[in-house]
Parts: structure tokens; C-alpha cells; sequence
């Protein structure tokens, strides 16, 4: 499973996603980790292709509540995101 880096949290026990159960209850599951593909981290062990995983919100979210899930596009390999505003450059800047 590849996953954002984004959305892996890390304590004590190492590092965890929350992911949302068939019921929208979120619960924090400990994984293994791979190596880095194409800004997305290898997840061996922990979670399956099929479970919901949080990639935003991350800072509401927390283990034993109850969220309203809504499934996300995954970016695209080499798909820019937008600028923030007032973050924009000039072509050529650095």
C-alpha cells in the first residue's frame, strides 16, 4: 500500500495512520514502513488496499471518534499542486 507521508503519525510505539472503520469511528493503527516511491511511502504491514485512511484533517482526527469520511483523488506523479496565494513566482525564480 503506498500512502501520502503526510498521513503517517509517529509515537512512542512508532508510527501509526488513522484510518476510519465501517462505522466513520477513527482508530490509529501501527504499521511497518518501505521505502519512499515517488513521494509516497510503502506501508508492508498494518493496513490494507480497502481501508480508509486519513490524508487530511489529521489535527481534528483522533482515535475513538466518530468523522464523516469523503474518499480523495489521489495526486498524479509530476501533477502540480497550486501555489498558495501570495506564494506565487515569477518563471525563473528560485
Amino acid at each position: 500500500v503506498l500512502v501520502p507521508e503526510r498521513a503517517i503519525q509517529r509515537d512512542l510505539q512508532g508510527p501509526y495512520l488513522l484510518v476510519v472503520d465501517e462505522e466513520g469511528m477513527v482508530d490509529g493503527v501501527h504499521v511497518e514502513l518501505g521505502p519512499e516511491v515517488d513521494r509516497e511511502r510503502v506501508v508492508r504491514e498494518g493496513v490494507r488496499a480497502d481501508d480508509l485512511i486519513i490524508v487530511s484533517g489529521l489535527q481534528r482526527a483522533r482515535p475513538g471518534i466518530k468523522v464523516t469520511a469523503t474518499e480523495q483523488q489521489a495526486e498524479r506523479i509530476g501533477e502540480q499542486t497550486p501555489a498558495a496565494p501570495g506564494n506565487e513566482q515569477e518563471p525563473g525564480a528560485e
